[in-house]
C-alpha cells in the first residue's frame, strides 16, 4: 500500500453543530484502490472539529483542523475549517414605540448561523427607513423625529435584520411661549398672549387642537381677566388676542389648562392705571365787548 486519499481533501463548514462525511481510500503504488482496509480517524484540534470512527466530522468552534485517516501506518488527510456564516440577524426589540421627540429607544442585534449558534464579533451597520421619524446611530440607539411609523435594520455581513418603530406625540404639558407683558388696566395685552401643547421632552405637538383655557392665578388688583378665555389650539397653538383686565396691579400671573394637560403658568406682569384725562364740562362763551377801542 502506497497511499491513503481522504475525500473531499479540503473543506469548510459554516454553522457549528454542522457535520460532513468524509471517506478514506488506501492505493497501492499504481494508485489502484485497495479494499478491505479499515481506517483510524484522527483530528488535530477536536475543540474545533470532532471526527468519529467512521469519519463524521463534526464542527465545534471556528477555526482550523487536520483530519487524518490512517491504515497499516500510512495516513492520509483533509484540511477542513470551521468558519461560521451569518445565516439570520435578529433585532430586539422588535416593535418599540416613542411618545415623544427626542426620545430614544436602544435596539440590539444577534447574528446566527444556519443552526441558530450565535455569531461572535459582527459589527452591525445600522440604518433607518425615514430619519423625518427617526433617526439611529452606530450603537442600534433610535431618538424619536418626528410623528410616523420607521423600520429599523441591522447588517451584519451582509444579512439584514429588522425591528419597527413608531412615533407619536403624546401631548402631556403646556407652556407659555408668548408672555404676557405689561399693560394697562383696560386695554388689551399686546402681543396675543400664546400658549403651546408640548410632548414630555417640551416639542410643539403639532397636530393638537385641543381647547385652552386662561385664567388670573395671581391677582394683586382683584381684577377680572376680560376677552376670549377659552381658545382651540392650531398647531398645537393656542394664541390669545384683545384679553385686558380693568384693575391695575403689580404681580398679576395667568394659568393656562387644557383638561388632562399639565397645566402651565405665565410670568408675572404689572398693569398700571388708565391716565385720567382733564375735559371742559362746561366750555367758554364768548363775551360782549364793552370798549370798541378793545374789541378792533
Amino acid at each position: 500500500m502506497a497511499r491513503v486519499d481522504v475525500a473531499p481533501t479540503a473543506d469548510t463548514l459554516t454553522a457549528l453543530g454542522g457535520t460532513r462525511q468524509l471517506s478514506a481510500v488506501a492505493k497501492d503504488a499504481s494508485g489502484n484502490p485497495i479494499s478491505g482496509k479499515t481506517f483510524a480517524w484522527q483530528s488535530t484540534a477536536p475543540s474545533v472539529a470532532m471526527v468519529s470512527s467512521t469519519g463524521l466530522v463534526t464542527a465545534v468552534a471556528n477555526g482550523s483542523a487536520t483530519i487524518t485517516a490512517t491504515t497499516s501506518g500510512v495516513p492520509g488527510s483533509a484540511a477542513l475549517t470551521v468558519a461560521q456564516e451569518v445565516a439570520t440577524v435578529t433585532v430586539t426589540p422588535g416593535t418599540a414605540a416613542l411618545t415623544a421627540i427626542g426620545a430614544t429607544q436602544q435596539f440590539a442585534a444577534v447574528a446566527k448561523d444556519a443552526n441558530s449558534n450565535i455569531v461572535s464579533s459582527v459589527v452591525f451597520v445600522w440604518l433607518s427607513s425615514n430619519h423625518n421619524v427617526a433617526t439611529i446611530d452606530l450603537n442600534g440607539l433610535a431618538r424619536a423625529a418626528g410623528p410616523g411609523s420607521v423600520t429599523i435594520s441591522a447588517v451584519g455581513r451582509g444579512i439584514p435584520g429588522t425591528a419597527t418603530l413608531g412615533v407619536t406625540q403624546a401631548a402631556t404639558q403646556l407652556a407659555f411661549s408668548v408672555q404676557p407683558t405689561d399693560a394697562v388696566a383696560g386695554e388689551a395685552i399686546s402681543p396675543a398672549v400664546q400658549v403651546e401643547i408640548r410632548d414630555a421632552n417640551g416639542a410643539l405637538v403639532g397636530n393638537a387642537r385641543d381647547a385652552v383655557a386662561l385664567a388670573l392665578e395671581a391677582n394683586p388688583g382683584a381684577g377680572a381677566l376680560s376677552g376670549t378665555k377659552t381658545v382651540n389650539a392650531v398647531g398645537g397653538i393656542a394664541s390669545f388676542s384683545g384679553l385686558s383686565i380693568d384693575k391695575a396691579g403689580t404681580g398679576y400671573t395667568l394659568v393656562a389648562s387644557a383638561g388632562a394637560i399639565g397645566g402651565a403658568t405665565s410670568s408675572s406682569f404689572t398693569v398700571s392705571p388708565a391716565e385720567t384725562k382733564l375735559a371742559f364740562a362746561v366750555q367758554p362763551s364768548r363775551g360782549r365787548c364793552r370798549s370798541p377801542r378793545r374789541c378792533s
